[in-house]
């Protein structure tokens, strides 16, 4: 008997384009981006921007398509699922994170046929304001290379308990569009301190 070899889909890649990276890069505060392109840093918790030199390396292949496909063909993964990683839409003023929205979720709509079918996409929410979130993934639901949402534990700046989120309950219900919960507001900081990001974003 042959064997069969099954396709590798890696489900959870992020990819941060260069204008949000500077538009990251534009605070002071954290999340932000410190350094030259080349040399850049992701700084997202306190720990990290207490340390010389820190936050996570940002190198091409979070930006770069090419440089993501080409770790494909190293790696052998045949698919994979891009979504903006966090923070997300978060420290985006509300009445500015509804046109970025639009625009990172056109983005990656786009890669399914510009990768002839290697890339599709996560859509992203704007923070802030529920009703433009709620018709952010009706628009989302409509487009072809976008399989669902990513979203940290907060929606619109909202924990996932509260009431004020039933409009978007209902729209990703009418819309069985799927919603991907991705760690990140982690409890109990100051107890984690020394780890590194690794266990605040696991919990």
């Amino acid at each position: 008997m042959s064997e069969v070899r099954a396709s590798v889909v890696d489900v959870h890649s992020h990819w941060y384009p260069r204008h949000y990276l500077e538009r990251l890069k534009l605070r002071t505060d954290i999340p932000r981006v410190d350094g030259p392109p080349g040399e850049e840093r992701f700084v997202i918790f306190p720990e990290e921007s207490k340390q010389a030199g820190g936050g996570r390396p940002m190198g091409p292949d979070y930006w770069d398509i090419s440089a993501k496909l080409g770790f494909m063909d190293r790696t052998g993964i045949a698919q994979s699922v891009l979504s903006l990683g966090n923070p997300w839409l978060d420290p985006i003023p509300p009445d500015e994170a509804v046109t970025m929205a639009r625009a990172l979720n056109a983005e990656l709509a786009a890669l399914e046929n510009s990768s002839t079918g290697r890339l599709v996409g996560l859509g992203v929410l704007p923070s802030g304001d529920i009703d433009a979130a709620a018709r952010e993934i009706a628009w989302i639901a409509r487009e072809q290379g976008l399989r669902g949402i990513i979203s940290g534990p907060r929606i619109c700046g909202w924990r996932l308990d509260s009431r004020e989120l039933e409009p978007i309950w209902a729209a990703l219900a009418t819309t069985q569009v799927v919603l991907f919960l991705h760690p990140h507001y982690a409890a109990a900081l100051a107890e984690l301190d020394g780890y590194g990001h690794s266990l605040p974003i696991a919990r």
